[in-house]
């Protein structure tokens, strides 16, 4: 049984009129739903676009305005994408480009934004060795998949489910990757590492293997043998009695979690993990989870913090079956507040604080090795922080 059997997967293509969602506008929108790993429906339609058409947009995809005149308006677009992608994992390849464009469709139409986990097939691409070019022609002529009309949605969408088939069984077989939850993560986590290294200067730009997340955790974390175990920060852990940092995070179902809203009426407790679906991390929230009743006798809330994206962090909830919330610090900006961010690896340590209904912290554990499971911060003693503001 392979990976995509699990559970239908929906992938989306659009087209536009330029790279610039703020200044270009979308033509057209695709859908092809896989079951196992066959292409059991198709959609597509135009866009009645907001204006004209420029002739260099016309020149790629072969769009023009005359074609679009009579075609639906967005709202009903909307509507029909939205009915269509449900609940369903959604595949792209870039899905940070094709998103960008769906996000105002959806918005301007009153649908709700999509908000289902995401597998990008560009982050599949990079985190395998053997491909020189990750755009989708070069990945389709490398893997020898079917020809279709390219720079068309329903065309690149087909070829996008194709390979989103090829890739996810590389995955399985060379990374041992058991989840489509799993493979979504992962495919975000291969598009951001390269991004870190070319900046630090450890990648010529061409990206590296990305291995499964066991050994992610040498590469993220370090090697013990190298000294790099140890967790380096840029910023001052806040200090007991000092006010906690603000932050306004993504969480389930991309809600927004705020500390402030919590502030006369619980106690907070604070998890920092580093990544989604990383071993330790697969030990240190369960071990959370075991002490929630407790938690809840003290009145205080468990609020999980990594720089995942809220979809890895919902699906890995699940897959671990967590009652309390994961939320996303994808701009790190949380993890500096609270002296956490291990900057050169663009993740958070491992750390729990507790805060106290007026804001204030009460306890603080950062672990000073995060890859070390002998290390994570101890339950016991946040526990016991909070018994003592009864």
């Amino acid at each position: 049984m392979s990976l995509l059997s699990a559970q239908r997967v929906v992938v989306i293509d659009v087209e536009t009129t330029g790279f610039d969602p703020a200044s270009d506008v979308l033509l057209e929108v695709a859908v092809v739903a896989l079951e196992g790993e066959d292409i059991c429906e198709s959609w597509a339609t135009l866009v009645r676009p907001s204006r004209a058409i420029p002739l260099g947009a016309t020149a790629v995809h072969g769009i023009d305005t005359v074609m679009v005149a009579e075609a639906p308006e967005p709202k009903r677009v909307a509507a029909d994408l939205r009915r269509r992608c449900g609940t369903s994992m959604l595949a792209f390849h870039h899905a940070r480009f094709d998103l960008a464009f769906l996000a105002p469709l959806l918005r301007d139409a009153g649908e709700p934004p999509l908000w289902n986990p995401v597998i990008d097939t560009l982050g599949l691409a990079r985190g395998l060795p053997g491909f020189s070019g990750h755009s989708l022609p070069e990945l389709a002529a490398r893997l020898r998949l079917p020809r279709e009309r390219a720079h068309r949605a329903l065309g690149d969408a087909r070829t996008t489910a194709r390979l989103l088939v090829q890739l996810a069984t590389r995955w399985e077989e060379r990374r041992g990757v058991a989840s489509l939850a799993e493979l979504a993560a992962l495919s975000q986590d291969a598009l951001r590492l390269p991004a870190r290294r070319e900046a630090a200067g450890e990648d010529g730009g061409g990206g590296r293997d990305i291995p499964d997340r066991a050994t992610l955790r040498l590469d993220l974390f370090g090697s013990p043998a190298e000294g790099g175990n140890a967790m380096q920060t840029t910023a001052a852990v806040p200090e007991i009695g000092q006010m906690a940092p603000e932050f306004r995070l993504k969480g389930p179902g991309g809600q927004f979690f705020t500390l402030t809203e919590y502030r006369g009426r619980k106690n907070v407790v604070l998890a920092f993990f580093p990544l989604a679906f990383s071993p330790v991390c697969s030990h240190q929230l369960p071990a959370l989870e075991k002490q929630m009743s407790r938690f809840r006798n003290l009145d205080a809330e468990v609020l999980g913090i990594s720089v995942d994206s809220h979809f890895a962090n919902d699906a890995f909830a699940k897959h671990l079956g967590l009652s309390f919330p994961l939320l996303s610090d994808f701009e790190r900006e949380a993890s500096a507040a609270y002296g956490v961010l291990v900057a050169d690896k663009g993740h958070s340590g491992r750390a729990l604080f507790a805060v106290d209904r007026q804001g204030r912290i009460v306890h603080r554990d950062v672990s000073p090795a995060p890859g070390d499971p002998a290390q994570i911060p101890d339950h016991e003693k946040v526990l016991r922080a909070l018994e003592s503001l009864r």
